[in-house]
C-alpha cells in the first residue's frame, strides 16, 4: 500500500500530550538526601486505518514533536488531520507553562518531617537497627485532543510516603511498614503528623515480630477485611471485566450469577468521577468522558471497561476507561475506582461468625489467570479465627483459588457503612497506574492457603 492511500483512510483516533514532574527525598538511619527532580515530556499520535490502529510517541514539550509525530505516523506535517491543532500551538499552549512542584518551601517542609517522623519512631522503639523513610510528590499535566475535536485538559496529582524499619528478633531481622498516599503533598502531611506515622509503624513491627509460619497447605474459610477485600475484587472481578482480555462467551466468569447464584446483592462498579481517590478523572487518557459503569449488578455480571479499540470491536460504546503508564504507552482498559456493595449485614459479622478460619487485611501482590481465572495473592501476614475471635498471627503465605468458585463461596457481605477507601499500584502490560478501592469486608467459604517463603 502507498503511503499517500495510507494517509488517506487514516482516522485520528487521538493526540496525548503528557508532562511530568516528581520530586522527593528518602531519609536513611538519621542521614537526609537531597531532594531529587524528575521531568518528563512527550507526545504520541494514534490513528485508526483499515487494519486496525497505528500509534508512535515522541518525546519533547513543543510543537516540533507534535509534527515529528504526525509525520511518523503517515501525515504530511503540512496537512495534518482535519481534528488536529495545525501547528500544534493550541494543544501546546495549553500545557506549555511549566508544573508547578515543591519549591523549597515545600522541600524543607519534607526534609523537617522525615526528621520527625525517625525522631518519633526511634523515641518508641530503642532497639530499631534500621530506618529508611521516602516523601514523594508527582504532577502530571495531560492535555487530549480527541477524534471528536475537543481539547480536554487535566492535571493529575499525587504525593506518598513510605517507612521501613527494621529489628533484630531472635537473630532474626524483622520490619515494620507503613505506606500512605494522597491527593498533594501538604495534605499527605496533614493527614499523616510524624507521631501517626511512627506509631503505625511501631504496631506493625510488633505484629511482625508475632508471626508464626503458616503450617501446611489447606482449604480454610477465609475473612478479607481493610484493604484486601478491595485488592480481591480488583484482581479476580475487575481484571476479569476489562474488554480487551474477553468475549462474554469466553470469561471465565459467564454465567455467575445467572446460571450459579452469588449474593444477590453483590454490587460492583466502576467510577473515576469520585474525587480524592487513586483513579480518579474527569476523562481518560482517549479524550473520553468518564463515567459510572455498573459491572456487577444484584449478584449478576452487566459489563465491561472499554476504551476506544476494544469498544470498536465489540460496537459498543467506549467507557472512558482507555488509560496508559505514559505518552510512550498505548491506552488499554484499566481500572478506576472500583467499588463493592450490596452487603446486608453489620460490621464485624464476618468475623464473629466465623468458627475457624483466616482473617487477612492486607494483600501485598496478586494476579489472575485470564484464561481460566486462577487467582493468586500474596499476603505477607494473617490472624487465625477461633470462635468468632482473631488469635495468632500466620505468615507469609499465598492465597489460591479460581475466581468463580470464590465468588460462589461468598457468605458473609458487610454493609457499605464498613468499607475502606485505599489506593492501590496495578501493573498491566508493564503500565503502572493507581486505582482506588472500596470495599466491605467479605468471607469466603473456602480458599486454599499455601504457605510462601520470606
Amino acid at each position: 500500500m502507498s503511503q499517500n492511500l495510507a494517509r488517506e483512510e487514516q482516522k485520528l483516533a487521538e493526540i496525548f500530550f503528557e508532562e511530568k514532574e516528581s520530586a522527593g527525598t528518602v531519609r536513611q538511619d538519621g542521614l537526609s538526601g537531597s531532594p531529587r527532580i524528575g521531568y518528563d515530556a512527550g507526545v504520541s499520535v494514534r490513528v485508526w486505518t483499515g487494519e486496525g490502529d497505528r500509534y508512535v510517541s515522541r518525546s519533547g514539550s513543543g510543537p516540533a514533536a507534535l509534527r515529528e509525530g504526525l509525520d511518523a505516523i503517515g501525515f504530511d506535517p503540512a496537512r495534518p488531520p482535519p481534528a488536529a491543532p495545525r501547528s500544534g500551538s493550541e494543544l501546546f499552549d495549553a500545557a506549555a507553562s511549566g508544573l508547578q512542584i515543591s519549591g523549597p518551601a515545600a522541600c524543607k517542609a519534607m526534609m523537617e518531617w522525615l526528621e520527625a517522623v525517625e525522631d518519633a519512631v526511634r523515641e518508641r522503639e530503642r532497639s530499631i537497627s534500621e530506618c529508611r523513610i521516602g516523601i514523594w510528590e508527582s504532577i502530571r499535566r495531560v492535555a487530549v485532543f480527541s477524534s471528536e475535536g475537543k481539547l480536554l485538559k487535566r492535571i493529575d496529582r499525587w504525593a506518598n510516603l513510605s517507612i521501613r524499619i527494621g529489628s533484630m528478633d531472635g537473630g532474626r531481622k524483622r520490619f515494620g511498614n507503613f505506606r500512605a498516599g494522597r491527593w498533594a503533598l501538604d495534605t499527605l502531611l496533614r493527614s499523616f503528623p510524624p507521631a501517626r506515622c511512627a506509631d503505625a509503624a511501631c504496631v506493625d513491627l510488633a505484629e511482625e515480630r508475632a508471626v508464626v509460619p503458616a503450617g501446611e497447605a489447606g482449604r480454610v474459610s477465609v475473612v478479607l477485611a481493610g484493604e484486601a477485600s478491595g485488592t480481591f475484587f480488583h484482581e479476580t472481578c475487575g481484571h476479569l471485566l476489562e474488554a480487551d482480555m474477553h468475549s462474554l462467551s469466553s470469561l471465565p466468569l459467564a454465567g455467575v450469577g445467572t446460571d450459579e447464584p452469588i449474593p444477590a446483592g453483590l454490587t460492583i462498579h466502576d467510577d473515576p468521577t469520585v474525587a480524592g481517590m487513586g483513579g480518579s478523572a474527569r476523562f481518560d487518557d482517549e479524550g473520553i468522558t468518564c463515567r459510572r459503569t455498573l459491572l456487577v449488578g444484584e449478584g449478576t455480571i452487566t459489563g465491561f471497561l472499554r476504551d476506544r479499540r476494544s469498544a470498536r470491536l465489540l460496537g459498543k460504546p467506549a467507557t472512558g476507561n482507555g488509560r496508559r503508564g505514559s505518552y510512550r504507552d498505548r491506552p488499554i482498559p484499566r481500572l478506576g475506582n472500583l467499588f463493592v456493595r450490596g452487603g446486608k449485614e453489620g460490621a464485624g459479622e464476618a468475623i464473629r461468625s466465623c468458627e475457624d478460619g483466616l482473617l487477612v487485611d492486607r494483600i501485598e501482590s496478586g494476579r489472575v489467570d485470564p484464561v481460566t481465572g486462577e487467582f493468586r495473592l500474596a499476603v505477607r501476614r494473617a490472624r487465625k479465627i477461633r470462635q468468632g475471635r482473631p488469635g495468632l498471627f500466620l505468615g507469609p503465605l499465598l492465597l489460591a483459588g479460581s475466581a468463580r468458585a470464590a465468588l460462589l463461596g461468598i457468605e458473609v457481605l458487610e454493609e457499605e457503612a464498613a468499607s475502606v477507601q485505599a489506593t492501590g499500584t496495578c501493573v498491566k502490560e508493564g503500565q503502572i497506574l493507581l486505582t482506588g478501592l472500596s470495599s466491605p469486608p467479605v468471607r469466603f467459604r473456602e480458599m486454599s492457603v499455601l504457605p510462601a517463603s520470606r
